[in-house]
């Protein structure tokens, strides 16, 4: 990793700073925060079934995809399973909102068949989840910019509180677009997640 050089000669790197704080924040949790932040599974139910009527706990199904979203080297994952098993939430917002919390540096094109149907309302339920769930931001932070950088905070994307080097970060955490969208084939590469 490339150190930059601060005060006195003294090697700087804010994202390793970061991340060094964010390993240290994680490790001081406690009791349900902690194994939220450590297990997607457990997470899904913890803050998205907690005061929520709607949710009747997760299926041997979902657990499967938290296991294997969580535990597996592969890079490319196809998730099959029927219209209402959930899988879509599963990944867009449970697996986003919990791979954001533990890595606010992470990079997600989330790729939906239509923006304005699909991708919009998962866009809304994440911005939710960051902004007003009690808590997510018990286990993660605020993690939403303050109102003075909302142009980092739209409805297609959303760039949370995170450090950037000098250089910056043009790519946001989190874009959100439709297939067969202009998407330059060179900005698809710099997400971490597709």
């Amino acid at each position: 990793m490339t150190r930059f050089a601060g005060p006195a000669g003294r090697p700087d790197d804010p994202i390793q700073d970061f991340l060094a704080n964010l390993v240290d924040r994680i490790s001081g949790l406690k009791g349900d925060d902690r194994r939220a932040a450590e297990d997607l599974e457990f997470y899904s139910h913890y803050v998205f079934g907690w005061n929520n009527p709607e949710f009747v706990g997760n299926s041997q199904f979902l657990k499967d995809v938290y296991e294997t979203l969580q535990y597996s080297d592969e890079e490319d994952i196809l998730i099959l399973g029927p219209r209402g098993s959930g899988k879509s939430s599963a990944v867009s917002v449970v697996y986003t909102t919990w791979v954001i919390g533990n890595n606010p540096l992470i990079r997600i094109l989330l790729a939906v068949s239509s923006v304005e149907s699909q991708g919009l309302a998962f866009g809304r339920q994440i911005g939710h989840i960051l902004e007003h769930n009690d808590r997510y931001r018990a286990i993660f932070g605020d993690l939403v910019p303050p109102p003075h950088l909302s142009r980092r905070w739209s409805e297609t994307e959303k760039i949370v509180m995170r450090p950037e080097p000098p250089g910056g970060l043009k790519d946001p955490t989190l874009a959100i677009v439709g297939v067969g969208s202009n998407v330059a084939s060179n900005r698809i590469g710099h997400f971490d997640y597709r």
